[in-house]
This record gives structure tokens, C-alpha cells and sequence, in this order.
């Protein structure tokens, strides 16, 4: 199944890893919340390192909106337990495991040499609530759009 990242759509239940290599599933990294998941384009995109970081920084405000953050890197769990020390928030940093998020539908462009990163704000359920995704890394997250989004509520199942 591929996911699409279009408000409405039901994400799928990935296959994920954590820093450890432990396997893991989005439904249970989400432990039945709504959830920010980020998609970085690798472990070491320095735009996507920021976008995590104004992640992390706004997670008061995310979790004041009934959300929580999740970031996969396609990278291995080596690289994923880096980024999260780097980091040093408890933001959750899982891995694809697979080397891409084709899973997620962020096929690998150009001859599989360009991996898109994106943002999804999930319900629960994993219904879209919103979603953004680009080959460019500045594009593929946009803080005052999911901002906007958490505040409209439509993640939260009251």
C-alpha cells in the first residue's frame, strides 16, 4: 500500500525500527495519539536537521494540541540514535529500514538518488489531517501551515 499524504487519506501502519534496530509500527510509535510525523530527507540534511529542530523547540505547543512528534530517517538505526543525541529533546527519531520512505509514498527521485522529505499531521486513526511533501527540503515542512492545522482541532477525536 502507498500512503498519500492528501488530507482525508489513511495513512498506513509502517514498518518502522527504532535507534536500537528493534522493529516497531507507526500505530505504536503514535501509542494512540495524534501525531507530527517527519520525513527527513537523510540523518544529515542540515535543512532537515533544522526542521526537526523547530519540531522539537514548538513541541510544547504540539503537545499542547493534543499531538506528538515522530521522525523517521530512511538511514540506519546508527544514524537514528545520532540524530536523537544530537537532538537532545525526547523527540522519538525511527528508521525506514528499507534505505527510502517509499512506504510512506515519498518515492526516491532521479534514479533513486534523491530521497523527498514531508510532514503529516495525523489523527489516531492515521487519517490525514494534513500533509506536505517535496523533493526540496525547504519544502517539505512549513511551520506555520501545521501550526494552523493543530490549532483547527481536527486531529483530536473529541
Amino acid at each position: 500500500m502507498t500512503a498519500t499524504f492528501e488530507p482525508g487519506a489513511r495513512f498506513p501502519d509502517l514498518e518502522l525500527r527504532d535507534g536500537m534496530g528493534r522493529p516497531t509500527r507507526l500505530a505504536e510509535a503514535m501509542g494512540g495519539e495524534a501525531a507530527v510525523v517527519f520525513f527527513l530527507r537523510n540523518a544529515a540534511c542540515p535543512v532537515c536537521r533544522n526542521h526537526l529542530k523547530t519540531l522539537a523547540k514548538r513541541q510544547g505547543d504540539i503537545t499542547a494540541n493534543r499531538a506528538k512528534v515522530i521522525s523517521v530517517v530512511p538511514d540506519g538505526p546508527e544514524e537514528a540514535r545520532e540524530l536523537a543525541m544530537w537532538l537532545g529533546l525526547p523527540v522519538p527519531v525511527l528508521t525506514s529500514g528499507t534505505g527510502s520512505h517509499a512506504e510512506a509514498g515519498l518515492e526516491p527521485l532521479f534514479w533513486g538518488k534523491l530521497q523527498p522529505s514531508g510532514t503529516v499531521l495525523l489523527a489516531p486513526s492515521r487519517e490525514v489531517v494534513y500533509g506536505r511533501q517535496s523533493a526540496l527540503p525547504p519544502l517539505g515542512f512549513n511551520e506555520k501551515e501545521l501550526m494552523t492545522a493543530l490549532a483547527r482541532g481536527v486531529h483530536r477525536p473529541d
